[in-house]
């Protein structure tokens, strides 16, 4: 099995193949050591699966014979319509906060002296 992602060191921050996996469980997170993980492996998608230098339709040592599947289109828009329900939630806080609050400055006059 190859090396872990990890975020120290040039590599991809999202994999094509592994995003469009019903099996991805997690997502990197930048600047921490978190790797990504799926069904296949719970404890960190291997680098050359990630950065797909080995195509995960074909088996991987260490997959437990789990492979690339992707999402049907009913699991596609099933998530899809969980995302904009989010989306527009977040919104919906977002227009109920102070305008200081909803648009802050990217810089105060303290910050520039």
């Amino acid at each position: 099995m190859g090396d872990l992602l990890r975020f120290d060191g040039p590599y991809c921050d999202f994999s094509y193949q592994c995003l469009q996996c019903r099996h991805l469980l997690t997502m990197p997170i930048p600047l921490t050591d978190h790797a990504p993980t799926c069904t296949a492996f719970p404890q960190g998608i291997p680098l050359d699966l990630w950065d797909t230098e080995h195509d995960h339709t074909m088996p991987y040592a260490g997959d437990n014979g789990i492979l690339f599947t992707p999402f049907t289109p009913d699991e596609i828009a099933t998530r899809t319509a969980r995302a904009r329900a989010f989306h527009a939630e977040l919104r919906e806080g977002l227009a109920k906060l102070p305008p200081e609050l909803r648009d802050p400055p990217l810089f105060t006059e303290d910050d520039l002296r």
